[in-house]
């Protein structure tokens, strides 16, 4: 169910989810390091375009473990479709640039290289928003020309191994050339193939030394998170850097600041009275959200052991095998309702506009069954050994039971299924 609504403020869920959702305010999000080229899932076997009012923009395919920056891009690229009515490609392979420039120098919101001193791809929904506010965006199309009609990025992988192999044996093999910019920023140009201009590009607008970006870049291809607007607020257009928010520093990247930018919401598993009082809000404000025609991103752990032949994420194993659970992100873009006053359910993929029905979904009897999600990741499900492979292409679509999300993994593993998700603020939301 979904529908853009100017619908009063939002739903709660009943049970067990009230039980163990309980909402916080962080100084953070959690960081997914999703399974890159090995994660090949399951997929709703349906078009996206039939399903919701809001519009999710072509499902693209990670090559590396940087599902938070395809699915911040997909957030941006739907939000600025619903804006605007206009689709645009913005470019993972660029920010995953600079982030492994910032990584590999040690610099604030780059993560750090992982055990063995190799680019780690991981990362989260406020690192994202650092690196839009510090270098921009650009579009595939300008940034790797000859990736722009690709669902599946080559260059980001042969990328990851170039620079891997510089951080094992080559130019980046010592910290003394690692704590080098200009050094850095000439391996990383050389990796992912990029051409002399697009690198007089990033010369000229952030030098080597990777400052951040200006209002006006020089180069009209590399473009201020400014240019690009997302959101209105009656007759006043709201930008994805107002959404993404303003740090006061790269090292303050946690702290989000402004009128308009999202916030990130966490949950803390409890059965206190004190946890079920927080955890209304916070459910009500995500069906809000969607009701609003909004989508949002979540990060969540993955394991396919109960992903279905559809790759529905159930409340219940499959009972097949399964490699240990993986943090991801995902993107929201619907979700189906159950025992709404009135109307009964409100189902996924159905579009829905009556202002009654919409308000009744906010009432404490409704129940979020199920959140539908775009994935970074295509295939089909192989039913032999139960196995997700990404044998044929797919449409990158997966339904998630809140009930999965709410559950703790066998054996009380702290780490929960549902780690967080980022929302506009509540004086923001408006209608488009």
């Amino acid at each position: 169910m979904n529908a853009i609504s100017d619908s009063p403020f939002p739903l709660t869920v009943s049970g067990r989810l009230r039980r163990l959702l309980a909402i916080s305010l962080l100084a953070g999000s959690v960081g997914t390091g999703c399974s890159g080229e090995s994660a090949q899932k399951a997929i709703y076997p349906v078009d996206p375009a039939d399903l919701t009012s809001i519009e999710p923009t072509a499902v693209k395919r990670q090559s590396v473990p940087n599902c938070w920056l395809y699915t911040t891009a997909a957030w941006a690229e739907s939000l600025h479709k619903r804006a605007t009515g206009e689709s645009v490609d913005l470019s993972e392979s660029y920010w995953s640039f600079w982030r492994w420039f910032r990584q590999i120098q040690g610099l604030p919101a780059g993560g750090r290289l992982n055990a063995t001193g190799m680019i780690d791809a991981s990362g989260s929904y406020l690192e994202a928003a650092e690196l839009i506010q510090e270098y921009g965006f650009m579009y595939e199309g300008d940034f790797l020309p000859e990736e722009a009609a690709l669902a599946r990025s080559q260059r980001q992988q042969q990328a990851r191994a170039a620079v891997n192999l510089s951080l094992r044996t080559g130019a980046l093999a010592s910290a003394e050339a690692r704590a080098q910019p200009a050094v850095v920023f000439a391996e990383l140009s050389k990796a992912f193939g990029l051409s002399a201009d697009v690198v007089a590009d990033l010369t000229a607008t952030f030098g080597v030394e990777g400052r951040a970006l200006t209002a006006s870049p020089p180069s009209g291809r590399i473009r201020a998170p400014q240019s690009l607007v997302v959101d209105r607020d009656v007759d006043t257009p709201v930008s994805l850097l107002d959404v993404v928010g303003i740090s006061a520093a790269p090292a303050a990247y946690l702290q989000r600041r402004g009128r308009y930018a999202w916030v990130w919401l966490s949950y803390e598993a409890g059965d206190s009275e004190e946890a079920n009082v927080h955890n209304q809000p916070l459910l009500r404000r995500m069906q809000r959200t969607l009701n609003d025609g909004k989508p949002m991103y979540l990060s969540w752990s993955a394991d396919d052991s109960f992903a279905d032949a559809n790759g529905h994420y159930r409340a219940i194993s499959t009972g097949t095998d399964s490699p240990i659970p993986y943090g991801h992100a995902s993107l929201i873009f619907d979700d189906e309702v159950e025992d709404v006053p009135g109307f009964g359910t409100l189902r996924a993929g159905q579009q829905e506009t009556r202002a009654e029905a919409l308000a009744a979904t906010l009432g404490d009897q409704a129940r979020i069954t199920f959140l539908r999600v775009k994935n970074p990741w295509a295939g089909t499900y192989e039913a032999s050994g139960g196995r997700l492979a990404a044998s044929q292409e797919g449409m990158g679509i997966n339904d998630i039971d809140l009930a999965y999300l709410a559950a703790f993994p066998v054996g009380g593993d702290a780490r929960r299924r549902f780690h967080g998700l980022a929302m506009p603020p509540e004086s923001s939301t408006t209608p488009p």
